[in-house]
């Protein structure tokens, strides 16, 4: 049954149910390629499959298993709170690593397991983002998991900062505090807030965008609306656009839609490493914030909010000191109809062809 899988999904999903917890190589070889079939399949019954196998693979604590739980993670963006849940069940070695980069995604159900699963192992992240996120992940769990954030921060930090019997919304401002202090150059841990000038809120723009009408929109004039929100001035999408920020061409394959969303609306809310901002103090009393790009004659450009490139020379920068504020602008959504969005999604939403994404322009960093 499992070896005709894809032809009878419900059947082979009744099979995966029945199996034991330790489950033979061979028999874990079979469930992999079955996913393998069905991965391009968009059956209901394919996608119950799919979780399925997931769940059986992270319980079955194999490392082939578990590595292909890790491959599929980075492939299938749509899939992750599914994966990550079945790597609680195994998380440690490589898979803890996923977990902790799987936290800015996660909401419910999935963001309760994985910080449950992050409080009970002995090993913390050196990055601040990390930390930033679980505070992150307990204010939007509230009632519903925020205590269990604050279990994760003091496993992590061995500090106490608050009394056992205080509320996660006490604690959590605790943190928040304690946060700021520490890594002062870093975003501040505070959930984005709908801007008044925004045309549209995230609520709305993501519930058309998985609508039947929303999802499916036409990619050339989608292409349209890249060049005339002047994304095209940062971004290259295939062989179009500058290569300053992060390249585009398959970001479809490394996001979820609603992290693309989120981007676009609160792009101070998470900014990497390889594109924050900085701000360029000239010796002629001038302040510069953007995107910093040193040339090779120790020159600088910078990209600003605007679209607008200043050119500095190297013997006019006095210092350069590190930014919150993102160098993509907000509000870029404003001017847009809930068609135009739709299209400017199925327009990211493709992937060039070989050729036209291999020859994308490298770009300053590349995380995104």
């Amino acid at each position: 049954i499992l070896s005709d899988g894809a032809k009878w999904p419900n059947s082979a999903l009744a099979v995966l149910a029945k199996l034991p917890e330790q489950i033979s190589p061979s028999t874990i070889q079979l469930i992999i390629e079955l996913d393998k079939q069905i991965a391009a399949m968009d059956g209901e019954s394919q996608h119950k499959l799919g979780i399925g196998i997931v769940a059986v693979l992270g319980r079955c604590h194999d490392s082939a298993a578990s590595a292909y739980l890790q491959e599929i993670y980075e492939k299938y963006p749509e899939r992750r709170g599914h994966i990550a849940m079945a790597l609680t069940q195994n998380p440690t070695g490589d898979n803890y690593a996923l977990l902790v980069q799987s936290l800015p995604i996660l909401e419910g159900a999935f963001a309760q397991q994985v910080l449950v699963s992050l409080a009970r192992i002995d090993q913390a992240p050196d990055k601040p983002e990390a930390y930033r996120q679980v505070i992150l992940r307990g204010l939007k769990l509230g009632d519903n998991g925020g205590q269990n954030a604050v279990k994760v921060l003091e496993k992590w930090t061995g500090k106490q900062l608050t009394q056992p019997d205080d509320k996660w919304d006490v604690a959590l401002a605790a943190w928040q505090k304690w946060f700021a202090e520490t890594y002062p150059n870093e975003p501040e841990a505070k959930l984005p807030v709908e801007s008044a000038d925004n045309k549209w809120t995230y609520d709305e723009l993501f519930t058309y965008l998985t609508s039947p009408e929303g999802s499916h929109g036409i990619v050339e004039s989608g292409a349209k609306v890249f060049a005339k929100a002047q994304c095209i001035n940062c971004h290259r999408f295939g062989v179009r656009g500058e290569g300053i920020g992060p390249d585009l061409t398959t970001v479809s394959r490394r996001f979820q839609k609603k992290e693309i969303l989120e981007s676009i609306l609160f792009p101070s809310h998470v900014i990497s490493d390889q594109y924050a901002s900085k701000t360029v103090l000239t010796t002629d009393g001038r302040s510069i914030t953007g995107l910093v790009a040193q040339q090779p004659d120790g020159s600088l450009v910078v990209l600003q909010t605007n679209g607008q490139k200043a050119a500095v020379a190297a013997e006019d920068v006095d210092k350069t000191l590190p930014s919150k504020i993102s160098a993509m602008p907000e509000g870029l959504l404003n001017t847009m109809s809930l068609e135009d969005i739709a299209n400017l999604f199925a327009f990211l939403n493709q992937l060039p062809d070989a050729n036209i994404a291999g020859h994308s322009a490298p770009t300053v960093g590349s995380k995104q």
